[in-house]
């Protein structure tokens, strides 16, 4: 369901990582939230300093941006989303089949990609080289 590639330069210092979700569990009624809960924390995570601003918005859409049944959430204060999903959280959702976007040392990707053998959607971070 979960499966994270990193890729590693010539000093083997990680200069991508690749997230990739299974679709059925994206979009799964109720481990769909397991899957954004990933999501979310590879963004927030993934990026370097200069850049994991950059995607709070769109880690903040994947997190509450959704109809699925939540028995409790551990923050009371909900962060104000944009009235209109994101080019990245409809490419996250599958209602995009690509979104790229650069930032001043890192770059991210989130695609749909189609196998022979399954769906997922796939998230990547990038350095800058």
């Amino acid at each position: 369901m979960v499966k994270l590639d990193a890729v590693l330069d010539q000093q083997d210092r990680i200069a991508a990582l690749h997230l990739s979700l299974a679709k059925p569990f994206v979009d799964d009624h109720k481990d769909g939230i397991f899957a954004r809960d990933v999501a979310k924390s590879f963004l927030r995570s993934a990026l370097t300093e200069p850049d994991a601003g950059s995607v709070t918005v769109l880690a903040d859409e994947i997190e509450y941006r959704h109809n699925f049944p939540v028995i409790a959430h551990a923050s009371s204060q909900r962060p104000q989303l944009p009235p209109q999903p994101t080019l990245g959280f409809l490419a996250f959702v599958g209602r995009k089949q690509l979104y790229e976007e650069t930032f001043s040392s890192s770059s991210l990707r989130i695609q749909q990609t189609t196998t022979e053998a399954d769906e997922a959607v796939v998230v990547t971070v990038r350095g800058s080289r």
